[in-house]
């Protein structure tokens, strides 16, 4: 029944307020009037502010004029309620639009019928329930039902009744239960899919497939001036089936306009680098679900004209096997502009505010993380301008679902807090702004809290508490994996800030002292990421910003609580190929494990991947690559010169094969943004690595001196080692790096034919006197070894100084800032007020009576048992009074054992 003369308007309009702060308007007849109460939800305050034309006011079918008041079935542009304790059972097959349905009691859908609601937004109160299909009977397969949101107005047309753009689409604070039929989601290829083929061959059974059912097939390969429009750039294939036989099935090409449309447009390969075709494997997903929302006309509406579905404050939710097409309206490509005030503090227009997304976790709660998770399983997202599936601040099991055609990420966690698990999903054909764009708006994008805007099919924000496992990410415009830690600049604001330690994983508490109760999310290990795929994507995995360590000192740079602990994060028996320019990336991060996996480039031919299979940034450390299969880029692994260069905080390469590669080590000598010229790491660690070098290489020198230190300690310095291979460019002059070309240095101190210390300059104390062999092997840039040998005769020595520059003959002398372990073995610091002239520091200053002067050693325990400290000292300005004689204080940091402090004004002894 219509009745499309009533009044419609959803604007609470302005009435008498009565003594218990609720506001109330005389009803009109054939109105409702919902009191308006100032709660701080959000949902119950659209509810409650909308003026309700329909109320269902007993159980019954949709369609039943005796289940509303007045008799009256909701017709176009109604407001309905449903209270609570009133349950409904949605009947019709509708194109009838309505304005609202609000939700306080309980709204069911017909199982075995077809239904469709079209309807601008439903909004499920915290009494609210919906249920599309349930645990005990889903939607049947051979129907539909489907909620259609209207587009016919943009979001900014609910102004006054929504000033906070929150509705257009499904907003819930209920119970929400979807379950459409289950389907196969995702399918494994038999072989290669060649172009021009009209049926593809699949390992399983399609079950759940139907003919009509729209199925993508993930590209393999990546044409840059192809379009995102037709599917040409990642030359992914939407296809709706017309047969299903057995294991095989026929197609119409959608992409196809004209001609025969019944086969594909590109050749669908897996890469053979290195021979590596039999161990991957080609992907299609279906994108049908006969449970589906949708935006009207979604394709060629205003981004504002769109819905979207944010289930929020309640973890009591299941959503299975249902389809989001052409939802959202936070758009990726352009910059967060919130309502009102962005979190920067800068004011904004709202328009383009953050979290409205196509399907969207918000706030559900993290407190337990073995409390109830919301469960999202089985379902198709499909065209959406920003983030697909959004896990926020909340606690969820994500599985077996479909992203297909979204900007800026796939599947995305967005506040850092988030736990959970991540399973057998898949992201394809995941676009974002160009990397020139993106560096030009990094500033302000790190400001505004906006990441995730380039395209990457996984991106998870923060602590990373998700545990992920077989998820596949094909055809990303950035990343496949992204392992978001956050912004360097660590004084921006975040969503979330810290974990109380005490809601950790127990294996993870024990990292931390006992009386530290909270930690940064950005210093917790990540849960373990395994059996991860990637392919067609700029770079295969990314980990940018988890537990950043700048300085190499071992705690992370985070002002409060500040925390340092030897956690490790572990990402395993993953594979990434078809990569344009890097395959694992580790910036800005401290202890990452990336093992057990394969690494391969963009090959259809010839080798196009123009970056590192490997890289290891300057401010990474610790990182631990091992058991890897690299092949297929300009560098193999690119292990940088760091900001801090010490053996202890090394990265390692470790039982991993390189080949196929321009370089299977970091290409040196290209000049840097500084002016300089990159070079090798001074202690990178290769164990048990092999390498394909490739032709002409020649082998490089290794050569090395030694110097007794005292006692039993030598210093071991492959500083004169080379290669004679030239530089990028043909440049022979080595002698421009430090390095002089060599990769890696490793020492074999105890002469038993395996490698001990890695390290350019190493000391080492042997265990007693006598004359003992040492071994040097250096690595070139194609992982081409020679080692050199000589004989020590050890025996003990007197300890030389261990301060630099003893004599203080030297101007230089360190600020105070460099006082600290970051700047050992580099001299003296003094405050400003210190002077030095002809090798005398003059620490006294008229009227200035706190200076200092000081040396940071890191002495590698070289000096042991007692030793002697002694300096002179002149008192230049005593006067005859003993009272005007200045005060002398000599203090140790960090020293093991007793001293003796005595200090004459003269020489004074100390000992340790």
């Amino acid at each position: 029944m219509n009745d499309s003369s009533m009044n419609h308007d959803m604007t609470a309009h302005s009435a008498g307020m009565n003594h218990s702060g609720k506001h109330y308007e005389k009803p009109r007849k054939g109105s409702f009037v919902t009191p308006m109460d100032h709660s701080e939800d959000p949902v119950q305050k659209l509810i409650e502010n909308t003026r309700h034309t329909h109320e269902a006011i007993r159980n019954g079918k949709w369609s039943d004029s005796r289940t509303w008041r007045d008799g009256r079935v909701p017709g176009k542009d109604a407001n309905v309620l449903i209270s609570e304790g009133v349950s409904v059972i949605y009947d019709e097959d509708s194109d009838t639009p309505l304005r609202t349905v609000s939700i306080e009691g309980t709204l069911s859908f017909a199982t075995n019928t077809n239904t469709q609601l079209k309807v601008e937004t439903i909004l499920n109160g915290s009494s609210g329930q919906l249920d599309v299909g349930s645990a005990k009977q889903a939607i049947s397969a051979d129907k539909q039902a489907r909620i259609i949101f209207t587009s016919d107005r943009a979001i900014t047309s609910n102004a006054q009744w929504d000033p906070k753009q929150l509705t257009k689409g499904l907003v819930s604070h209920g119970v929400v239960n979807i379950y459409g039929a289950d389907k196969a989601d995702q399918l494994t290829l038999v072989g290669d899919a060649k172009k021009g083929a009209s049926v593809l061959r699949f390992k399983e059974s399609p079950k759940g497939w139907r003919v009509g059912d729209r199925i993508v097939l993930g590209g393999t390969q990546y044409n840059a001036q192809g379009k995102d429009s037709n599917n040409s750039r990642f030359q992914d294939e939407v296809l709706t089936i017309t047969s299903i036989k057995g294991k095989e099935i026929r197609f119409v090409n959608e992409d196809i306009k004209s001609g025969r449309r019944d086969i594909l447009r590109f050749p669908h390969l897996r890469s053979n680098i290195a021979g590596s075709a039999d161990k991957l494997s080609l992907y299609a997903a279906n994108l049908s679900r006969n449970v589906s929302f949708e935006t009207e006309n979604g394709k060629n509406v205003p981004i504002k004209n769109r819905g979207h579905v944010m289930l929020m404050h309640n973890p009591n939710v299941n959503v299975l096997n249902a389809g989001f097409y052409h939802l959202g309206r936070s758009d990726k490509t352009k910059l967060v502009d919130d309502v009102d005030k962005n979190i920067d503090g800068s004011k904004g227009n709202g328009t383009n505010p953050r979290g409205r997304y196509s399907l969207h976790l918000h706030r559900t709660g993290v407190d337990d993380i073995y409390g109830q998770a919301s469960i999202i399983r089985g379902n198709a997202v499909e065209g959406s301008p920003g983030w697909g599936i959004v896990q926020h601040d909340s606690h969820a099991g994500l599985e077996d679902n479909v992203v297909f055609d979204v900007a800026g990420a796939g599947i995305a966690s967005e506040a850092g807090n988030e736990i959970g698990w991540w399973t057998n999903n898949m992201t394809i054909k995941i676009t974002g702004i160009p990397t020139v764009e993106f560096n030009r708006q990094t500033y302000i994008r790190d400001r505004l809290y906006d990441f995730g805007a380039q395209g990457t099919g996984f991106w998870v924000q923060g602590a990373a508490q998700i545990r992920s496992s077989g998820n596949k990410a094909i055809s990303s415009n950035a990343a496949g994996l992204d392992l978001f830690g956050g912004a360097l600049n660590r004084t921006y604001l975040r969503d979330a800030t810290t974990l109380q330690i005490s809601k950790l994983p127990a294996d993870l508490q024990k990292l931390f002292p006992p009386d530290q109760k909270e930690v940064d999310i950005r210093d917790v290990p990540m849960a373990t990421v395994e059996g991860f795929e990637s392919y067609n994507a700029n770079t295969g995995i990314r980990v940018w910003g988890h537990s950043t360590d700048i300085d190499g000192e071992l705690d992370f740079n985070t002002s409060d609580p500040v925390t340092a602990h030897k956690g490790r994060s572990v990402i395993k028996d993953f594979k990434v190929w078809g990569n344009r320019l890097r395959g694992a990336a580790v910036q800005y991060s401290s202890n990452i494990d990336i093992k057990d996996g394969l690494v391969l480039g963009n090959d259809s031919g010839k080798l196009k991947a123009f970056g590192a299979g490997l890289l290891n940034n300057q401010a990474s450390y610790g990182t631990v690559f091992d058991n890897l299969t690299v092949a297929g880029f300009e560098v193999g692994a690119d292990i940088a010169d760091p900001n801090t260069d010490k053996e202890f905080i090394a990265s390692t390469i470790s039982n991993s094969r390189f080949s196929n590669n321009t370089y299977n080590l970091s290409e040196v000598g290209i000049r840097t943004a500084q002016g300089g010229l990159n070079d090798f790491a001074a202690f990178a660690k290769l164990k048990n690595n092999k390498f394909a070098a490739a032709g002409g290489n020649q082998a490089p020198t290794a050569r090395f001196s030694v110097k007794a230190l005292g006692g039993l300690a030598w210093e071991l310095d492959a500083s004169a080692s080379f290669d004679r291979d030239p530089l990028r460019g043909g440049n022979p002059n080595l002698a421009k790096l430090e390095s002089k070309g060599i990769a890696a240095y490793g020492w074999d101190v105890d002469n038993n034919g395996s490698i001990d210390r890695y390290g350019r300059n190493i000391t080492h104390i042997f265990n007693g006197s006598g004359n003992k062999t040492v071994g040097l092997t250096v690595w070139d840039s194609q992982g081409q070894t020679i080692t050199s040998k000589q004989t020590l005769n050890v025996k003990p020595a007197n300890y030389v100084n261990a301060f630099v520059n003893p004599a203080f003959n030297s101007t230089k002398i360190q600020g105070p800032g460099n006082d600290n372990s970051q700047w050992a073995d580099r001299g003296w610091f003094a405050s400003r007020g210190v002077k030095v002239v002809n090798g005398d520091g003059k620490i006294s200053v008229q009227g200035d009576r706190s200076n200092y002067i000081g040396q940071v050693v890191h002495n590698k325990k070289v000096h042991q048992g007692k030793q002697i400290l002694s300096f002179d000292l002149k008192n230049i300005d005593a006067k005859k009074s003993p009272f005007d004689a200045n005060e002398v204080t000599v203090d140790f940091w960090g020293v093991t054992g007793q001293f003796e402090n005595d200090t004459d004004g003269g020489r004074g002894p100390s000992q340790v």
